[in-house]
């Protein structure tokens, strides 16, 4: 009877360490960071000296080409699509079915972020460059 008891605690301490651990999973940060289908951020920082604003946006792996940026009722909006990530040279016939992903920390889809720009801002000079997966915005003061 001992014996029963002595692995039924086991079976139970193994199942609670199981538990604990998916739980834990589930509560972590990288679980609820990606949720396919819906839009995502790209991380931005705005900064100001004496001449005005300088905008920057993590856009890694996205042509630029792609990118859309408008100024809309003294907004700036920033919109476009990232592509997942896929081995370099993956053959064609190669489908995303056939290639499994083990941990994901990339984002990607579709994204739009905006702005809010001080009035001071001359909306007329606002320029952009896209240097090393950055997508610099300099917005000049009037």
């Amino acid at each position: 009877m001992n014996v029963a008891i002595r692995l039924a605690d086991e079976d139970i301490s193994f199942m609670a360490d199981r538990m604990r651990r998916w739980v834990d999973g589930i509560l972590s940060h990288d679980y609820h960071r990606y949720h396919p289908g819906q839009a995502w951020n790209p991380a931005i920082n705005l900064y100001e000296d004496d001449t005005g604003f300088h905008l920057v946006a993590d856009l890694a792996g996205i042509d630029p080409e792609v990118v859309d940026l408008r100024v809309e009722k003294n907004r700036l909006i920033l919109r476009g699509q990232r592509q997942p990530p896929r081995p370099p040279n993956l053959p064609n016939k190669q489908t995303s079915s056939s290639l499994r992903l083990h941990h994901m920390e990339i984002e990607y889809g579709s994204f739009i972020r905006t702005v809010d720009l001080p009035e001071e801002i001359n909306v007329n000079k606002i320029e952009a460059v896209y240097r090393s997966g950055f997508l610099w915005v300099k917005m000049p003061r009037k």
